[in-house]
């Protein structure tokens, strides 16, 4: 749920995803609490990933481990362009702690704590 990697300096990352009709998470025309959570997941996974594949090419595999303080404002409908931003706040053995915020149209849509883990 990504579909352009616009930043990534090893402790930020910011990534563009337009919402479509064929996502798997779209219900009613509306991208659900999961996806916006699964977005920011893989704004992290895309930034760790990238910089991993730069020093020996190899392609990150991860998972959300757990998540805190998950607000959703709004739900983001179809064609609307999201764009996230996931900051590391700290890393211990392979897990990595963000923080992340989705915004849609210039407004906060989610925003949310959680830990991932990725293959670094």
């Amino acid at each position: 749920m990504v579909d352009e990697l616009l930043y990534a300096d090893g402790t930020g990352t910011q990534t563009a995803f337009t919402v479509s009709a064929e996502n798997v998470l779209v219900v009613d025309g509306r991208f659900t609490e999961g996806g916006l959570m699964e977005n920011m997941a893989q704004t992290a996974a895309a930034g760790l990933g990238y910089h991993n594949s730069i020093k020996n090419g190899a392609i990150s595999k991860g998972f959300i481990g757990s998540v805190k303080n998950f607000e959703v404002f709004d739900l983001p409908r179809i064609v609307d362009k999201l764009i996230t931003d996931v900051r590391i706040v700290e890393k211990v053995l392979n897990a990595t702690i963000i923080s992340g915020v989705v915004r849609s149209n210039g407004n906060l849509v989610a925003q949310c704590e959680m830990n991932v883990y990725i293959d670094q």
